[in-house]
């Protein structure tokens, strides 16, 4: 090859890769068969050799739609937001539309359980997204709503920073034990079981407490816990 050769073929428009594969597989293809996946299984499942692999086209034409695993990643966590968007309406009280967005928060982790388990160990893009051209950063669009209303209670940006950690850390939380089948509930049998072996007045906190344990189930995990959060963060805000 000559010098001029190189020249000319450095030049050119890059092919997408796998040129005959891409009329079979576009950017919203993949990203749909990767929420398939995020539904059940944790996000870190999700590899370009795992899609290449079930959706039958090279590694390469996954790279070349999606730009990386990390802008994979973000697209399906972007486009899981962009299906639950519809937003509670916007009342005349600020802790109503707080206790709206966040079961409506609650609601998304458990609906998508690979999301849930990779926000529980992993911060990137647990906030903000890196949305494709053209898109909203769904994330940043959630912040800056839940923002909005805690400024509109008056407390200060201290008091509602900490407001919004909280709340998003307990949601996490009790999204995480129901998908791994950590409340109470789920293994009541076992625990009712153990009771029955309990001497009680060796140890009675345990017999106190083990009959009522067993019975807790995510929504009254959730619905308890909820309502607490809500009455402290509403003391932090001045009277109207």
């Amino acid at each position: 090859m000559t010098v001029t050769d190189k020249t000319k073929r450095a030049g050119r428009r890059a092919k997408n890769p796998g040129d005959g594969q891409a009329a079979s597989v576009t950017h919203d293809a993949i990203i749909a068969h990767a929420l398939q996946i995020a539904q059940h299984e944790p996000v870190d499942a999700i590899t370009i050799m795992r899609l290449s692999r079930e959706l039958g086209v090279t590694p390469a034409l996954i790279h070349y739609f999606t730009g990386g695993r990390d802008q994979l990643l973000s697209a399906v966590i972007n486009r899981a937001m962009a299906q639950s968007e519809s937003h509670p309406a916007v009342s005349d009280s600020w802790l109503a539309d707080l206790e709206a967005v966040m079961r409506k928060a609650f609601a998304f982790q458990m609906k998508w359980k690979g999301i849930t388990t990779y926000q529980q160990s992993n911060n990137k893009y647990r906030l903000f997204q890196d949305p494709q051209p053209g898109e909203a950063d769904l994330g940043l669009v959630f912040f800056n709503r839940v923002g909005t209303i805690l400024q509109s209670s008056g407390m200060t940006a201290e008091h509602a920073a900490r407001a919004y950690h909280l709340l998003m850390l307990f949601i996490l939380s009790v999204a995480v034990s129901h998908i791994n089948k950590q409340e109470p509930a789920a293994h009541e049998e076992f625990l009712n079981a153990r009771l029955g072996q309990l001497d009680s007045k060796a140890h009675p906190g345990a017999a106190f407490l083990l009959g009522a344990f067993a019975s807790v189930s995510t929504a009254d995990t959730f619905e308890v816990g909820l309502q607490a959060l809500l009455a402290t963060i509403a003391s932090w805000a001045p009277p109207t």
